[in-house]
């Protein structure tokens, strides 16, 4: 059993059951080409634990005779065929003579004894009379023959409808003759994925992914930060932040989850490092720098997911430009008014830093992305009241207005008291939280230690503003 945050639970729970969807179909469509592939390589195929043959070449069934009895005349050998229920399956037949005549003499899994005999007898009854095997062109003559009964469910039937029929029977599935096994391991393992997929995972309604898979995009769909590994979740000196609930008093914040994973939460104070951030407010662009342990790191923010994973860095990539592009400015507003503790901004809504001046430098002038970029937020921070209003369409063309940036300080163990005149969004904020969160990244820990330098130019009472903006995140 675990807690896990309520609100923010629900929203990745949403996304992660549409990628796991996507990727269930495209494992499931990947897995029904190899099945089908395979499947038809082969001609004879063992049903219901032995007791029908399939031939793919025909998509008859023939009923496997433990026995094969004793011979009758064709009008008892119809009688009786017709009162066949093998594996629970009606409307059987007798055989044409052409369908005997080839599988006789092809290698059908009953063929045995001299020629093209089938069980060591060569009389078998066939739809119009009995034909002899012993010749290879016989005359239908009116003997006893020996029964062997066909049935043509799966005949025009494709792969898939063959396979679901199986599953809806319980009938199992074998290959005659495996020599190749490890092809025919993958081919069972397909079919049982198959059969989950359109019995359970496609149709189920109350589906829930594992809790794992639902979180582990957490820092990915906000930042672009890395997906977090298994061990995240399981390793006993590892953990996640979100599942630890500091006091009971926030249960109904948090949602109990049952889990057959030990799935483990963390104490964030476990992480807390006794380090430094400084932080370069320059005029284009900010620099971040960390000292923890005698070393000095340098930040990235705001990377493609291409870009944070690349070996080769430039002194560039350092420079973090302050730069916002909205491409969904009403989702970036109901995320972030949603909660206190890391509002799941989604990168899809908002990009920040070097994949918006990207974006910025590499649009060919489109307009749709033009007037959705925050390029000068700097800039802004310096302008008077009336100046400072700015106005952005993002690329739903929904239109936004920032107006001047205002000071609020956050005072420890109070809540912010959010006067009306307050804008919704402060794009400094915004900035900043984006700058936090690579900061604090799980894999590096929590830093409460910062220090900001600005441009000389800056008035005390623009640094202060900034300043506030960067506190309350």
């Amino acid at each position: 059993m675990i807690f896990v945050p309520k609100l923010k639970h629900q929203r990745l729970s949403e996304q992660a059951i549409i990628e796991d969807q996507k990727q269930k179909k495209t494992e499931f469509d990947e897995s029904l080409n190899k099945a089908e592939a395979y499947f038809y390589q082969h001609r004879w195929w063992n049903l219901a634990n032995g007791k029908l043959i399939l031939d793919t070449k025909t998509g008859l069934i023939w009923e496997y005779l433990e026995s094969k009895g004793r011979p009758y005349y064709n009008s008892k050998a119809i009688d009786l065929v017709k009162q066949i229920r093998t594996a629970n399956l009606s409307n059987w037949e007798l055989p044409t003579k052409e369908q005997l005549l080839k599988v006789s003499k092809d290698n059908f899994p009953l063929k045995s004894g001299y020629s093209n005999h089938i069980l060591n007898e060569a009389r078998w009854a066939v739809r119009t009379g009995c034909i002899d095997l012993g010749y290879s062109d016989p005359a239908v003559a009116n003997w006893e023959g020996y029964i062997i009964a066909v049935n043509r469910l799966f005949v025009g039937k494709s792969f898939l409808e063959i396979f679901m029929i199986c599953a809806e029977n319980e009938w199992s599935i074998a290959k005659y003759g495996v020599s190749d096994k490890i092809e025919y391991s993958h081919f069972t393992k397909q079919v049982q994925f198959i059969i989950f997929y359109i019995n359970k995972f496609s149709t189920d309604p109350n589906y829930q992914p594992p809790i794992d898979l639902v979180w582990k995009n957490v820092d990915y769909i906000s930042t672009r930060l890395p997906k977090i590994d298994q061990l995240r979740f399981t390793d006993i000196d590892q953990g996640m932040w979100e599942f630890y609930m500091p006091h009971q008093d926030l249960q109904d914040k948090y949602l109990k989850i049952e889990s057959s994973e030990s799935i483990r939460p963390r104490n964030p104070e476990l992480d807390i490092r006794n380090a430094k951030v400084a932080i370069d407010f320059g005029t284009s662009s900010t620099v971040v720098a960390i000292r923890s342990n005698g070393k000095d790191e340098l930040l990235r923010i705001g990377l493609q997911e291409k870009d944070f994973k690349k070996h080769t860095i430039s002194d560039n990539d350092f420079e973090n430009p302050t730069i916002l592009e909205f491409l969904d400015i009403q989702e970036v507003l109901n995320a972030w008014e949603s909660e206190v503790y890391r509002p799941l901004v989604d990168w899809n809504t908002v990009h920040c830093s070097h994949e918006a001046r990207t974006r910025f430098r590499e649009n060919d002038s489109d307009p749709k992305i033009v007037s959705s970029i925050f390029a000068r937020l700097k800039q802004w921070a310096l302008r008077e009241a009336e100046q400072a209003k700015v106005r952005i369409t993002d690329q739903n063309h929904h239109e936004y207005e920032f107006k001047r940036l205002f000071e609020l300080n956050p005072i420890k163990g109070q809540s912010l008291n959010i006067q009306k005149d307050y804008p919704q969004l402060d794009p400094i904020e915004l900035y900043a939280w984006f700058l936090g969160m690579n900061i604090n990244w799980r894999e590096r820990g929590i830093y409460l230690r910062y220090y900001m330098t600005f441009p000389v130019a800056y008035p005390n009472e623009v640094k202060e503003k900034i300043l506030a903006s960067f506190r309350r995140v």
